[in-house]
């Protein structure tokens, strides 16, 4: 039991001392690429070779391969001082859709700074642009085109700053701007409006909830910013000078829950779940737009339903195969919001 003791003290002492270490050392060790760190590993055995077997050739390897070192180090002295302003336009786009994307670096400093690489990760690909010599206060834009072929959240940034020297030895990145999300939205088309279950509907329950959306009429109240006009009352409106809504007594009325799975088993190939997908937006643009009470779930849980354009952006961030977990329990769903049994749709 003490040697156990023991064994797990000193554990917890070399972690501390082991992140002591790299919280100090990280940041000049990080700075050496991987290449860098080849050539650091020819020199040393190139000096080892020469100590052991006493060849000059090795000798002089070693030493041109640390001064190789050496000198890289000094492209990375220097500070920068750039102010950064990534910027997408459009954020949200229909996946074959153009998006363009524009980058502006100031130079925040007083004085002048020497060429440098800029580089912005923009999905999966990082584009690159050599900036000149800037002068203080100068700005420079660049203009970059945004991949739209297939849905997805494709982030932009952050962009950093590259300092190192021509051979890769070292390498110094700053980060300089916030990356940026750019919501490539499936393909969507919209549906004729559908009544079915209104009539149901009409003679559910009157719950005692005060709701702004619904069919059952309360009251009037003042308008507030926000309010949708198409409840104003515009006769008690004209007739007092003020505008006035209707409120509503919320009833239980049947929900929609529509199911996509994401797991790969349900479709024959990534196409035939992308057409899922698109079916499943469809179908929740629609309700959504219709005022009725909407759910959508898959493995990972529920999207957000408040409004079209989040549901899209909800979709956005489905994955072909991916098995987080099984859907929930589509009854529950009713149970929690005091529906009765929805209608679920997959």
């Amino acid at each position: 039991m003490r040697l156990r003791r023991f064994a797990l003290g000193s554990g917890r002492v070399l972690a501390i001392v082991g992140r002591a270490i790299w919280r100090i050392a990280g940041p000049v060790l990080r700075v050496v690429t991987p290449v860098g760190w080849v050539v650091i590993g020819l020199a040393v055995l190139a000096l080892g070779l020469s100590a052991i077997f006493a060849w000059q050739e090795f000798t002089f390897l070693g030493f041109v391969l640390l001064a190789a070192v050496l000198v890289a180090a000094f492209f990375l002295i220097g500070r920068s001082s750039y102010g950064v302003f990534v910027e997408l336009n459009p954020r949200r786009v229909v996946v074959g859709d153009r998006a363009m994307g524009r980058m502006v670096v100031t130079n925040t400093g007083a004085r002048k700074l020497p060429p440098t690489r800029m580089e912005l990760p923009v999905g999966r690909g990082v584009a690159e642009f050599q900036l000149p010599t800037m002068a203080p206060k100068q700005e420079q834009e660049e203009l970059f085109q945004v991949p739209t072929n297939r849905r997805a959240v494709i982030v932009a940034g952050p962009a950093e700053s590259i300092r190192g020297d021509q051979l890769g030895l070292l390498r110094r990145a700053v980060k300089w701007a916030d990356p940026v999300d750019l919501f490539v939205h499936p393909k969507t088309v919209r549906l004729v409006s559908s009544a079915a279950g209104l009539v149901r509907d009409l003679e559910g329950q009157v719950s005692n909830k005060i709701t702004n959306n619904d069919l059952a009429f309360h009251a009037l109240r003042p308008y507030v910013p926000g309010d949708d006009r198409r409840y104003v009352h515009w006769r008690t409106s004209a007739r007092i000078g003020q505008l006035m809504v209707r409120q509503f007594q919320e009833t239980r009325r049947s929900q929609i829950i529509v199911v996509v799975p994401t797991a790969a088993r349900y479709y024959a190939d990534e196409q035939e779940f992308e057409l899922a997908v698109s079916v499943g937006a469809s179908i929740a643009a629609q309700v959504i737009r219709d005022g009725t009470q909407l759910d959508v779930v898959s493995e990972r849980g529920g999207w957000r339903t408040r409004t079209v354009t989040s549901m899209l952006d909800s979709s956005c961030r489905l994955e072909y195969g991916d098995t987080g977990g099984s859907p929930r329990c589509v009854s529950s769903c009713a149970s929690a919001r005091g529906g009765s049994p929805p209608r679920a749709w997959s």
